[in-house]
């Protein structure tokens, strides 16, 4: 019999019979004089085996197993009568007492994992039932969403010191690296003939405001390409991220801005066509609807009526559009068609 079978069964055996009532048994049999029960010592000599072999198996097992070795120690040595033993069982509590936040810890880790490979489970069971329902390409970018919450897991765990996430965020880091480090590249000239023109002349703090603005759409436009291209290489829709994850992922920071800018015009041109589509006609909707309105918006101008706080969001978003569609981007899927569909109204 496998050595891992006979533990079980002794195991299973010490938990069964060195309960609590164990004690009181010996209580009656040592201080009252009562007659010892047939076999009433079995479950103590198995006890005393794990014990033993608990005590052979410290430190030569991993660091990440000695809780459970303790914890052990603790079930089959609690109710013994042996001195020596309950000296063991109280350091074995006191390691316990230790460990126990990183094993909590270690189980809201695990949880969280097995919560996401259920949730991404899901995710290919519903795509199986669609069968031929839906477009290969709705299904990419459905199943890279999915994962792209998986990897938000993974990075919310590395950060808070898991091992085995940090590992599979440095393997993902290393395929895209080359591609980090080519944005990287581009977004520091940007900002840096950007800056040059703005120190060219006086600013006031409103110039600034304006400065940063733009610079934060121009750092949009050559972003966007390099993050699509790493979406098709991972498999996975990063713009589906939080700013702070994209940011861990790829090692950079300022990704908040930019990708307020997606988000901002994938709502603006759904909402341009919710107002064609449904007739509304509130103010902002009316301008929409308008063929001077819609005019502007495709040809990346505010639109007359509009803040003009809005001209950074109105000029880079026919640069968006202007990007071949990425089946693992959700975010290029809808801004397409939806840009596309406005398009078709302006003929």
């Amino acid at each position: 019999m496998p050595f891992s079978c006979l533990f079980v069964i002794i195991l299973s055996i010490v938990a069964k019979h060195c309960a609590t009532d164990m004690l009181e048994k010996s209580i009656r049999v040592h201080f009252l004089g009562e007659q010892n029960e047939p076999h009433a010592g079995l479950a103590r000599r198995f006890a005393d085996i794990l014990l033993k072999e608990v005590e052979t198996l410290q430190g030569k097992v991993d660091r990440s197993l000695q809780p459970i070795l303790q914890l052990l120690v603790v079930s089959a040595g609690i109710n013994s009568l042996s001195p020596d033993v309950h000296t063991k069982t109280q350091r074995a509590i006191d390691v316990l007492c230790e460990e126990l936040p990183a094993l909590k810890k270690r189980s809201k880790d695990v949880q969280a994992i097995a919560e996401a490979i259920a949730e991404l489970k899901e995710q290919t069971e519903r795509e199986e039932q669609r069968g031929g329902e839906a477009a290969d390409d709705d299904r990419e970018h459905r199943a890279a969403v999915a994962r792209a919450k998986f990897l938000s897991v993974i990075i919310r765990l590395s950060e808070s010191g898991n091992a085995e996430c940090t590992r599979i965020l440095h393997e993902l880091q290393d395929k895209i690296g080359h591609s980090v480090e080519a944005m990287k590249k581009d977004l520091a000239r940007a900002e840096e003939k950007r800056m040059e023109r703005g120190q060219a002349k006086e600013s006031s703090a409103r110039d600034y405001i304006i400065l940063m603005a733009r610079l934060s759409g121009e750092k949009s436009k050559i972003a966007l390409p390099h993050i699509l291209s790493m979406c098709d290489h991972l498999g996975l829709d990063l713009l589906h991220l939080s700013a702070p994850h994209l940011a861990h992922l790829l090692g950079t920071g300022g990704m908040s801005d930019v990708l307020q800018l997606y988000q901002d015009a994938r709502k603006m041109l759904q909402k341009y066509r919710e107002a064609i589509e449904g007739k509304r006609t509130d103010d902002e909707s009316r301008i929409m609807r308008s063929p001077a309105g819609l005019a502007s918006l495709l040809a990346g101008k505010v639109p007359e009526g509009v803040s003009p706080s809005k001209e950074v969001l109105y000029a880079v978003t026919p640069f968006y559009c202007s990007l071949p569609v990425h089946k693992y981007s959700a975010w290029s899927v809808h801004v397409l068609h939806h840009w596309q569909w406005l398009q078709r109204q302006n003929l």
